[in-house]
């Protein structure tokens, strides 16, 4: 359920700066609008998308794979939760397991 003000404080301004502060944000954030807009199109060829998510997981792998970061930063852990969402999203909303994750209060 929507509550007022949960998240007033992050403004879309917010959200655009952190999206394009690092090279993974960017792709990672790209993956599903791209393949959002080739299905609009009507298009069957996903290039862009394949490319922004093989981008993502490249960045990652060398970010992850750096003995400079210890500790996974907060680009790292939205990079990884977007790439998360397109390949197991699908599977939520067709088995009923998102019902079960939106009724579910924390």
């Amino acid at each position: 359920m929507y509550e007022p003000g949960y998240a007033s404080y992050i403004t879309k301004e917010d959200i655009l700066r952190f999206t394009v502060s690092d090279p993974i944000l960017t792709h990672a954030s790209l993956v599903y609008p791209s393949l959002n807009l080739n299905r609009i199109q009507g298009s069957e060829a996903f290039n862009d998308t394949y490319y922004h998510q093989g981008e993502a997981i490249r960045l990652l792998k060398e970010r992850i794979s750096s003995s400079e970061y210890r500790v996974a930063s907060n680009a790292i852990i939205y990079a990884v939760t977007c790439l998360m969402y397109f390949e197991v999203g699908p599977l939520f909303f067709r088995v009923g397991l998102f019902l079960d994750v939106r009724n579910h209060r924390f």
